[in-house]
């Protein structure tokens, strides 16, 4: 959701620029991470687009339930699914890790809902638009995680999933899918959460990490048996 921000195409620092692909990936390149000001010179309204007031009580419950129905899916997934002792590397696969800060961003999501004061709009005169601390790192969790979970839901029913061996329950639909649409739900239907460019950097930066986990993961031996 936007509110109008002056010129009607310009940068973050309120320079007019043209209209085209090639001037918005400039724009969104020269503009910060959490960069409220749209290639259009439109402010985003910061209320309207990570927790609507006119639909506060749908979105902090629906925040509440998925946020709790993710709990509940861990923790059925660890102490009732997984033997004792491979519990510990419960996080050091790729699809869990996910889910943990998928619940984080919940957590974050509830959050800001019921603090507006976190959902303070910037002064008008503000040299860079940004909202908030605890709204950023939201914004910045919410990049990764529908990115992350979209990437694992489609690779996992393309190239992991066997119709022959491996059973389709509840706690499977819902880690290889179901929290994806859910995810989608809260930040495109409920919210309105933008995904700049150059936030595809912390979707990269995740992805390496993973990818230095497993190595060692792979020299140490860590884990139980297949894991």
């Amino acid at each position: 959701m936007e509110v109008d921000g002056g010129e009607p195409f310009g940068d973050e620092q309120g320079n007019v620029i043209e209209k085209g692909c090639c001037s918005r990936f400039k724009a969104e390149f020269s503009a910060s991470f959490f960069t409220l000001v749209e290639a259009n010179g439109r402010i985003i309204d910061v209320e309207r687009t990570f927790a609507p007031k006119r639909r506060y009580c749908i979105t902090l419950l629906y925040r509440l339930g998925v946020f709790g129905s993710m709990l509940a899916v861990m923790f059925y997934d660890i102490f009732v699914k997984r033997s004792e002792d491979s519990r510990f590397i419960y996080m050091g696969f790729l699809t869990n890790l996910t889910l943990v800060f998928s619940e984080l961003y919940f957590l974050f999501a509830i959050y800001v809902t019921l603090w507006r004061k976190a959902l303070a709009q910037p002064s008008a005169d503000s040299i860079i638009h940004r909202p908030k601390f605890m709204v950023r790192f939201m914004w910045a969790l919410y990049s990764v995680v529908t990115n992350a979970e979209l990437i694992l839901t489609l690779l996992y029913w393309l190239l992991v999933y066997d119709s022959k061996s491996d059973t389709v329950d509840l706690i499977n639909l819902m880690k290889h899918g179901g929290f994806t649409l859910l995810l989608y739900i809260d930040g495109v239907f409920l919210s309105k959460i933008p995904i700049r460019f150059k936030q595809f950097l912390f979707i990269f930066l995740y992805t390496v990490a993973y990818l230095i986990w497993t190595i060692i993961h792979d020299f140490t031996g860590i884990g139980v048996g297949g894991d």
